[in-house]
Order: C-alpha cells, then sequence, then structure tokens
C-alpha cells in the first residue's frame, strides 16, 4: 500500500484522485479492511491482492505495517450537519461533475461511538465506524482503535503511529501536510 497524492487538502485530493481513475476508500471499505489485514497477519484470516494472489509472509507484514504504524491518511467521509446521529450527515465524494466538482452523496450518519475513546473494531456500522467501547484502553493493531467522534463540518482520517491509531471523524479539511497522503482504490467507478 503506497500513499500518494502527498499534501493536498481534503476535496483537492479527491478531485486529483478521480480525474486519476481512482477512488478514495471510505470508512466502510477502510476499517473492515484493517481488520482483515491484521486477521491476515494473526493467521485468523487470510488477504488476497487485487489480481487473486495470496498476500503472505514478508510481503504481508510489510502491508500491515504500513498500515498500523506509518500513515496519515484521508477518508473518504464527512459530516454536514443533517438528519442522522449527532444530528449529522455522512457526506462521500463519489465522482466529479462536467467542471471537475465533486458529486457528494449524502445519507443520516448511523449511531456510532459518541463520546470520545478506545473503540473496538468488531463492532463496525454499515458506514464503518465503530458502535462499542473497546474492551482495552491500549492500542491492539486490528481490535482497537482510539476513535473521535464525529463533528459537524469535520472529515474523516485515519493516523498510525509508534504504538498508536487514530479514527479521526473530526479532521479539518483544510489541513494539509508533507506527510497526508491517501490511499487510492481501482474498485467501482466514480461518477460522472
Amino acid at each position: 500500500m503506497i500513499g500518494s497524492f502527498t499534501g493536498d487538502k481534503y476535496i483537492p485530493a479527491h478531485i486529483e484522485v478521480l480525474k486519476s481513475g481512482l477512488t478514495i476508500p471510505t470508512p466502510a471499505r477502510f476499517t473492515p479492511h484493517l481488520r482483515n489485514v491484521n486477521n491476515a497477519l494473526n493467521g485468523t484470516g487470510v488477504l488476497y491482492d487485487a489480481n487473486g494472489n495470496l498476500i503472505e509472509g514478508e510481503k504481508l507484514e510489510n502491508y500491515a505495517g504500513r498500515l498500523n504504524y506509518n500513515c496519515w491518511v484521508w477518508l473518504n467521509a464527512g459530516f454536514p450537519k443533517g438528519t442522522g446521529f449527532l444530528g449529522l450527515n455522512l457526506a462521500t465524494i463519489t465522482g466529479l461533475d462536467e467542471e471537475d466538482k465533486p458529486i457528494i452523496k449524502v445519507a443520516p450518519l448511523e449511531d456510532c461511538l459518541k463520546k470520545d475513546g478506545w473503540a473496538d473494531l468488531g463492532s463496525l456500522n454499515n458506514q464503518g465506524l465503530p458502535t462499542k467501547r473497546a474492551p482495552v484502553d491500549k492500542y491492539e493493531p486490528g481490535k482497537t482503535i482510539y476513535f473521535y467522534s464525529p463533528r459537524q463540518d469535520a472529515v474523516a482520517r485515519f493516523d498510525a503511529g509508534s504504538g498508536r491509531a487514530v479514527f479521526s471523524c473530526y479532521g479539518n479539511p483544510f489541513c494539509r501536510g508533507g506527510s497526508l497522503v491517501v490511499f487510492t482504490s481501482a474498485e467501482g467507478s466514480p461518477e460522472k
């Protein structure tokens, strides 16, 4: 997994990724994948690449290491005021219009953890957000993550570093930095 489109703000990153024919994963795709990668690493699951080849050994270890300890990435989720949980909606960018402006799909936010804290990655709602507190207050790759609950007008990010991983739903969409990247995906086709 290689990060690309380094340093862009939230909307410009999406526009550039979509122009390249790729997408940025939503929490509904990213969070279960994070869990699956770690299950494969722990021998309780298997992981395949897009060509159907088994990912194992050093390749799996490097892949899991990138996700668990060395990333700072945008996820495709924003939280505008709405009719869902916490009075918010979940907004995802699904494509670009004829003027290269984002096409945004909006749905009511489903119930998720309301308070910031350690979350159980086995308790994801349909939108990929955790619904239950973790049984332990520490980072266990693929099992727990520190979760910052959705805030109005914020966007989602995933940050992993030495001994921690954070799923933040209060990111500033205007943030930029040389280490902030996106993990792109070829699955699905953007709307035009």
